[in-house]
């Protein structure tokens, strides 16, 4: 349930903070008093688009929280459990929504930064909202098999049904890329060329590396070669440095104080020829093997230059060995994948009729339940029955729902959207919504003055069915009916005041006395004492 509703900045709202109750809260104001305020709050914080349209004058930004407590199996505790949001399941759940002047929106659920996905997904799981607009949903005849499924709370043989299509659409694709692939004799002998050709490189990732990695090492081995040629050339051979040197040691045995440094100098420029000597010809390079190395690397270049790149050459062998093996086999291929077609045309056809019998046993149970619910709503000569037509086999079945009504008793059963007023729709939708909240774990339900168009009785009768389904979850109501006010357990008025020569509105919780007057008010525009008596009477029966 709905325990806490903050919002600030929003529109016209300066700063609202509301405590709701666990059954039947309502919400009732005069026309323009701002009562469809609260509802844009709660689609805002639902996750709903929105601009920077809603900030208002009292700061930089706008904010709605809602705080909800669930119970302690709901659904939505365990995905907030699995994001790493909450750690005990008895906590309550902040969600939160800001929105700034630049129309930079953020969400938060328990304080913590979340997509806004996230927050729409999880509160998609909690809050239902049902406004006008939602009461015409009804006349789309493509909504009516979601209301269908909706009603059948297993939808294990929906879900087994879109496995087995996927399936079914995948060898269909499977069938048409077969077809595609059949080559002529020319392309196939192309095929054939460049796949010899790339089978002579018999290119891999590990080759490849290899060869670039052995190349490098030879390279280096031929510059430090070069280089140790260049040395002993200089010291031992062209120019003979070491031999001229050895000459003049005879001459520094008379300099008393250059003979000895001159002679370490010497042997140690000796021992470095020698090494220089030994190093050249232990190093063991290959120069044809870099030559053959540098072709292979030279073909693997040309190829990642035709295919883009390494992981495209090495993917492009079994490409074309697939393409040549279809076409050399494609009577086989499309042999085989017809009758794995068939197997699973077969498989999808008695999904779809256990699918459909489903719908149908479905169907006449939401039948029953509807005329239940119209009846008790005074629509007492309604036929409501649920068409089911084949269709093509389709991601959500082969069956064709269309809802058919009969409000008035001689007339002929006749497409929904064709013969509803906008009181007898809005009854059709509550009536659902009684049967859909003992299927549906949305603990709280949002009525955004669906009543218009109603009065008298009837409006007594909704009054009756929102509090019946306040017994099971959570309902707040948007109404102008006083009927519908006086059966709440909890009454908030909604109001406009000038503060500042600007206009705000304000929502506060009212007592029994004030909720007499406005009750009054509804009713007769007054609150004179026989208005308020009437008002006595009602609040006595709907509390």
């Amino acid at each position: 349930m709905l325990v806490n509703l903050n919002i600030k900045n929003f529109i016209l709202i300066k700063e609202i903070n509301l405590d709701l109750c666990s059954d039947f809260n309502v919400f009732t104001g005069e026309t323009g008093a701002g009562k469809s305020l609260f509802v844009e709050a709660l689609n805002f914080v639902s996750g709903h688009r929105s601009s920077a349209k809603i900030v208002g004058k009292y700061g930089d930004f706008a904010s709605v929280q809602t705080i909800f407590r669930l119970h302690e199996d709901h659904i939505v505790l365990k995905m907030l459990h699995d994001l790493n949001l909450i750690e005990d399941s008895s906590e309550d759940i902040i969600f939160e929504r800001t929105m700034n002047q630049n129309g930079r929106s953020t969400a938060r659920i328990n304080d913590k930064r979340v997509s806004l996905s996230t927050l729409r997904n999880t509160l998609s799981h909690i809050i239902d909202i049902h406004s006008q607009h939602e009461t015409q949903y009804l006349l789309d005849d493509k909504k009516h098999l979601i209301f269908l499924d909706n009603f059948i709370s297993d939808d294990k043989y929906l879900q087994q049904y879109k496995k087995i299509h996927a399936m079914y659409l995948s060898k269909i694709h499977e069938m048409d890329r077969l077809n595609k692939s059949l080559l002529n004799e020319d392309d196939i002998r192309k095929l054939k060329l460049d796949l010899s050709d790339i089978e002579s490189l018999n290119p891999s990732l590990k080759d490849y590396e290899e060869i670039d990695t052995t190349i490098k090492s030879l390279e280096i081995l031929d510059k430090e070669q070069s280089t140790y040629r260049d040395i002993e050339d200089t010291l031992l051979n062209k120019q003979n440095v070491m031999g001229h040197l050895y000459n003049l040691l005879e001459k520094f045995e008379s300099l008393d104080t250059l003979k000895e440094p001159f002679n370490n100098a010497y042997f140690q420029l000796e021992d470095i020829s020698q090494t220089i000597s030994s190093r050249k010809n232990q190093a063991s390079y290959d120069g044809y093997k870099l030559t053959i190395l540098n072709d292979k690397m030279l073909k693997y270049t040309q190829m990642i230059r035709k295919y883009g790149s390494l992981e495209s050459l090495l993917e492009q062998q079994s490409v074309l060995q697939n393409k040549l093996d279809q076409s050399i086999h494609f009577e086989e291929l499309l042999l085989n994948l017809e009758d794995e077609l068939k197997l699973v045309s077969a498989s999808l056809k008695d999904a779809a009729n256990t699918l459909s019998e489903r719908r149908k046993e479905a169907a006449r149970s939401l039948e029953s339940l509807v005329i239940k619910e119209l009846n008790d709503l005074m629509l007492i000569d309604t036929r409501f029955e649920i068409l089911i037509k084949d269709k093509d086999y389709m991601d959500d079945g082969c069956d064709d729902i269309k809802f058919m009504v009969s409000f008035n008793k001689g007339m002929q059963l006749e497409a929904l959207s064709e013969v509803a007023s906008g009181g007898e729709l809005s009854r059709l939708m509550l009536g659902l919504k009684v049967i859909f909240a003992n299927s549906q774990d949305k603990p709280t339900l949002i009525f955004d003055e669906i009543d218009t168009g109603v009065s008298g009785k009837v409006a007594l009768k909704i009054a009756e069915k929102m509090k019946e389904i306040a017994s099971k979850l959570q309902v707040i109501s948007i109404t102008h009916l006083p009927s519908v006010a006086a059966y709440a357990s909890a009454h908030y008025l909604i109001s406009k005041e000038v503060l500042e020569n600007n206009t705000i509105t304000k929502v506060h919780k009212i007592d029994t006395r004030k909720r007499l007057e406005q009750l009054a008010l509804m009713m007769t525009g007054h609150a004179d004492k026989d208005a308020l008596k009437v008002a006595q009477r009602i609040l006595d029966k709907g509390v």
